[in-house]
């Protein structure tokens, strides 16, 4: 029972597993075909119809399974976004660093970096 092996001539045996998501036919019921939870909501039609992309998937731009955020737009404005914030910080500690360095002898600036 549950085992992916059907052992019963009706297949009763693989259905209602609590580890699967069924997929369903067009009427309704039961297939015996499922797919892992994990595959549910993942933006990928695991199930011939795509029961497992159903109405009860949340449409949210942050929330599968799979990604942190699905929304590629989204995706690619926090990924500049962060890059964005890199650079202006690096530009930021360079300032500083040749703010302090000016009237230091070049020994001072060499022992300074070495010691970052």
């Amino acid at each position: 029972v549950c085992d992916g092996n059907f052992d019963c001539h009706d297949k009763s045996d693989e259905l209602q597993c609590l580890d699967r998501f069924y997929c369903t036919t067009s009427q309704g019921t039961e297939d015996v075909s499922w797919v892992v939870p994990a595959a549910v909501c993942n933006s990928y039609k695991d199930c011939e119809n795509g029961a497992d992309e159903c109405s009860n998937c949340s449409g949210g731009v942050i929330s599968s399974d799979q990604f942190l955020v699905r929304n590629h737009g989204v995706f690619i404005w926090l990924l500049l976004t962060c890059l964005c914030v890199i650079v202006m910080n690096s530009w930021a500690a360079v300032r500083d660093l040749r703010a302090e360095w000016a009237d230091q002898p070049v020994y001072k600036k060499v022992d300074t970096v070495l010691k970052l």
